[in-house]
């Protein structure tokens, strides 16, 4: 079948232009453009069954309360997640309450171990002040106080 037959176009004809008798419409150098038809002739192109259309989606307010609140726990829920796979702070190590000194060590290599994050200056005279010196001489086993 040519494409031709299945999808013929609808064109209207007046009902005028296929009365018995008419004569042939030509054009100014004669030549025929409308031959008249007679009524009893035409026949409506046959129409193809066809599906009937999808109906669009329509939303309620509940619809969309729904779709909201799924929306909301699957954001909530991929937050969670996040928030589980997330590395756990680094703690500060646990500082004993006293140690005993090693040999090589000093004031400020000790303040450098005890308190990485702050300025040794302030842990040496923290030192000093807890064991009560009044230099920066050690002794090799002596214990000092850290807290």
């Amino acid at each position: 079948m040519s494409v031709a037959a299945e999808f013929a176009p609808e064109v209207y004809i007046p009902s005028r232009a296929y009365q018995p008798g008419a004569r042939p419409v030509r054009d100014r150098h004669l030549r025929v453009v409308q031959a008249p038809v007679p009524v009893g002739l035409v026949v409506p192109p046959a129409r193809r069954a066809t599906a009937p259309a999808a109906v669009p989606l329509r939303l309620t307010r509940r619809g969309i309360a729904v779709i909201a609140l799924a929306v909301a726990l699957l954001g909530a829920a991929l937050v969670f997640l996040a928030w589980q796979s997330a590395p756990a702070p680094a703690s500060a190590p646990a500082v004993p309450a006293s140690l005993s000194v090693e040999p090589g060590e000093t004031l400020w290599s000790i303040a450098g171990r005890i308190a990485p994050g702050r300025d040794a200056r302030a842990e040496v005279a923290e030192l000093q002040r807890l064991n009560g010196l009044a230099g920066v001489d050690l002794q090799v086993g002596q214990r000092l106080r850290t807290r």
